[in-house]
């Protein structure tokens, strides 16, 4: 084996590690895409409407049960008990309104869809 079948080969074996580390690269470009897109709760949203529904549904119902517990709770004591700061809504109440509104804004737009769809089958039928 002379000097020159050497040098090539030593740059054949160069070029093709550089190929696999860019095989490799996009491999895994491509694989934290799919992770991050997995992870993401709108990709659950879209995948699963009816699930999220009714957990939604769920979450709404038992913060809403918690709630009128806790307001049964204040409406038992004498108003001069009272302080003003119960008559302002409470963090859960906030907290409650706002994930509510997240997961409303969220879910229109893709009820909307899907009814449209349901209607386009079935006035084909």
């Amino acid at each position: 084996m002379d000097q020159s079948e050497h040098i090539e080969s030593k740059e054949g074996l160069q070029r093709r590690m550089n190929e696999m580390r860019y095989s490799m690269a996009e491999t895994v470009g491509e694989i934290r895409h799919e992770v991050a897109e997995g992870f993401s709760w709108e990709t659950y949203l879209q995948r699963y409407p009816g699930t999220c529904l009714l957990v939604a549904g769920g979450v709404g119902w038992a913060i809403g049960c918690k709630l009128a517990e806790l307001k049964e709770q204040n409406d038992s004591k004498p108003d001069f008990l009272a302080s003003p700061a119960m008559r302002e809504p409470s963090n859960a109440t906030r907290m409650a309104e706002i994930i509510a509104s997240s997961v409303f804004a969220a879910l229109f737009p893709l009820l909307a869809e899907k009814s449209k769809q349901f209607f386009r089958e079935t006035s084909s039928i």
